[in-house]
């Protein structure tokens, strides 16, 4: 599938949430139809390992959406993954779309 690019000027939220003993600061980023096209990660307190693992970890799930993957795809995978930050986003990106599509 052809990846659909963001537009330079768009919506983005971003929202704060506890992991564990880190702050992680989870943002979404839309496409002018209020669809998630972007996800970023920002764990306070962290070392540049972890900084880095999310960075990544934002960036593969921005790519997968603006591939065309679903939100409910994404987060049913990191569902999976037994680690608390991926669950984490996983809940934030499913509240970020619910908001958005009012369902």
């Amino acid at each position: 599938m052809t990846r659909r690019r963001l537009p330079d000027r768009r919506r983005s939220s971003t929202t704060k949430v506890r992991c564990g003993r880190f702050t992680a600061y989870i943002g979404v980023g839309t496409f002018n139809d209020g669809t998630i096209g972007e996800v970023w990660i920002d764990v306070s307190k962290a070392g540049t390992d972890l900084k880095a693992m999310g960075h990544a970890f934002a960036l593969t799930t921005s790519i997968a959406l603006q591939h065309g993957a679903s939100v409910t795809e994404i987060a049913d995978a990191l569902k999976e993954i037994d680690a608390d930050i991926p669950r984490a986003v996983a809940r934030q990106l499913v509240a970020n779309d619910r908001e958005r599509t009012g369902t």
